[in-house]
C-alpha cells in the first residue's frame, strides 16, 4: 500500500515489493546478490536480525547498493 500511495514509481522508475524469508545470515547473503545482480534490485529494507542484515549489508556495500 506504501507504494501505491507514494505513486507507484521513484525517480521515473517503478517500485516493486519482493520478499524473502532469509532465516541465517548466509542465505540473507545469497538472497541479496541473488536480488542485487540478477534482479535489479536497488535497496532492501527491514532486514530484521542481526547475523542476516550484517551479511546483506556486506553484499550491499559491494556492489555500492542501499539497504537500511
Amino acid at each position: 500500500m506504501a507504494a501505491e500511495d507514494f505513486g507507484g514509481k521513484m525517480l521515473g522508475r517503478p517500485i516493486e515489493i519482493v520478499f524473502a524469508d532469509h532465516q541465517k545470515g548466509h542465505l540473507a547473503g545469497s538472497i541479496a546478490t541473488k536480488w542485487f545482480d540478477d534482479q535489479g534490485v536497488e535497496a532492501i529494507l527491514d532486514v530484521a536480525a542481526s547475523a542476516t542484515a550484517l551479511a546483506a549489508n556486506q553484499v550491499a556495500k559491494q556492489r555500492g547498493k542501499f539497504i537500511e
